[in-house]
């Protein structure tokens, strides 16, 4: 039984927390992706309860979209999460504009890159060096 609540997480975490869309070969920086979306899909878990039944104008008519009582899904309480966060408020302070950035100074000349030589590795040219 609890196989299939993982399936479901797993559905959700990589289709709406994209926590399969990170490339990385770094492996710290993978774990803390997959900490972050396990987070966000906690926060979730935990707002469910304050969560508003949002639903597309597809789902309206169907059995379980009626029923008052029933709690929101992971995905319905996403989609409320807007509503949720304007009922508690947030603590930061609305940003200041701070201008825009002088840039490079005019006529700051840049280096050019450095060409390397193509490299082939392969039989036919292992051949050739030997021949």
């Amino acid at each position: 039984m609890q196989r299939y609540h993982i399936e479901h997480f797993f559905k959700f975490d990589k289709n709406h927390l994209l926590s399969d869309k990170l490339q990385t070969t770094d492996t710290q920086h993978a774990k803390n992706w997959w900490s972050i979306c396990s987070l966000a899909y906690s926060i979730l878990f935990v707002a469910r309860l304050a969560a508003e039944k949002i639903s597309y104008p597809w789902e309206r008519y169907l059995p379980e979209s009626k029923q008052s009582s029933r709690i929101p899904s992971a995905s319905q309480v996403q989609r409320s999460f807007h509503n949720i966060t304007n009922k508690i408020g947030s603590p930061a302070t609305t940003p200041k504009p701070r201008g825009n950035p002088l840039g490079r100074a005019i006529g700051t000349i840049q280096p050019k890159r450095i060409r390397h030589p193509v490299i082939i590795k392969s039989k036919y040219a292992e051949k050739k060096e030997a021949a």
